[in-house]
């Protein structure tokens, strides 16, 4: 994704984010806030991402989705070592 586009995306993300709360769509919910913990990681903003990641997580395990669970557990575990990476 080039810098360019992180606001263009974080908009878009919201915009579905939105849609699939109105429409009580938790599946489609979790999977948005996965992207959007996707593209704050993407833009170093790690606190922020862990926050989204935890929320889809909570999400998926609510829903017994648990292939996204997994997912979502492998991408906060790899934002983690991340973290401890750049913060010493």
């Amino acid at each position: 994704m080039k810098a360019g586009n992180y606001d263009v995306a974080t908009k878009r993300v919201h915009d579905a984010l939105d849609v699939f709360r109105k429409d009580h769509d938790k599946l489609g919910e979790a999977h948005v806030l996965f992207l959007m913990a996707d593209i704050l990681t993407l833009k170093g903003e790690l606190d922020q991402a862990e926050n989204y990641y935890k929320d889809a997580e909570a999400i998926e395990k609510e829903t017994g989705d648990q292939y996204n669970y997994l997912r979502t557990g492998i991408a906060y575990t790899k934002l983690l070592i991340k973290e401890k990476t750049f913060s010493g």
